[in-house]
């Protein structure tokens, strides 16, 4: 079955060339032209992705990408030309996936979009999702903390919020990607495949997705941003390549990338 897209793009020609184009993909695509539009056709369409466009009249990207994701988990990618980088930041905490630029080639955008589709992955559902859930919430995010959903402590050191795995403890991001694993109160994460920079007291990783907050030196993961699942899969006998975290223990210059400085250094 082809996978069903959104356009939402108040240029005309700019949306007939993306639908073109998607279509001969094999993609199944509907079309808006503005926010409120692009709204109630997300709700009619019912996409398994949407492509938003960041400047729009009526309804900005930003603002439909914050309603959207209080309605959907589906990746929701912002369309900006390179002159809003500086709105990106705000549209990935609010629950963006991730962004493409408008002059980026179309071969690069497919391939993004079926990253983000998993299309030669085997992909899982939500109701497969909560029949394994592997933690307790601990608390809800705020909308400006990186969207809605369930938020976790991965490394509490006892009482609520302990994450026990049903399947061995190794982690995986809903992207299919490799986290890490638990073993009893420590989280490992594998060396330089996750954690990209800080932002104040909020994680990113290297693509720009939102992945959790500092809160009192721990990480806390937004589940619908990050990992998603646990799996019996196991990279290495020894586990090589992995980095260490103890309970507490500070994550500054230990998130696999250890040029960069801990929020207090910000």
């Amino acid at each position: 079955m082809s996978k069903k897209i959104l356009i939402v793009e108040d240029d005309s020609d700019i949306r007939a060339a993306l639908v073109a184009w998607l279509e001969d993909e094999d993609f199944e695509v509907a079309e808006a032209t503005d926010g409120v539009d692009g709204l109630a056709e997300f709700k009619r369409f019912q996409p398994d992705l949407a492509l938003l466009d960041m400047n729009m009249p009526g309804l900005n990207g930003i603002e439909l990408c914050t309603v959207l994701r209080h309605i959907t988990d589906v990746p929701l990618i912002m369309f900006t030309a390179a002159g809003d980088l500086d709105a990106v930041e705000e549209a990935i905490a609010r629950g963006a996936t991730d962004f493409v630029l408008k002059d980026t080639g179309f071969d690069e955008l497919v391939n993004r979009i079926s990253g983000h589709l998993n299309i030669e992955r085997q992909n899982i559902s939500k109701a497969e999702f909560d029949d394994a859930y592997p933690a307790q919430v601990v608390k809800t995010p705020e909308p400006q903390s990186g969207g809605i959903g369930q938020t976790i402590e991965l490394d509490a050191a006892d009482g609520p919020g302990t994450l026990e795995s049903p399947f061995a403890g190794d982690l995986w991001t809903w992207g299919g990607d490799y986290f890490g694993f638990r073993d009893g109160q420590n989280l490992w994460t594998y060396e330089g495949r996750h954690v990209g920079r800080f932002r104040r007291d909020e994680i990113f990783r290297p693509d720009g997705l939102y992945m959790g907050d500092l809160v009192d030196g721990r990480l806390v993961v937004d589940w619908h941003k990050t990992a998603r699942r646990a799996s019996s899969f196991t990279p290495s006998e020894n586990r090589g390549g992995h980095t260490h975290f103890a309970d507490r223990e500070p994550f500054d210059m230990m998130l696999g990338y250890k040029d960069f400085p801990g929020p207090d250094q910000i």
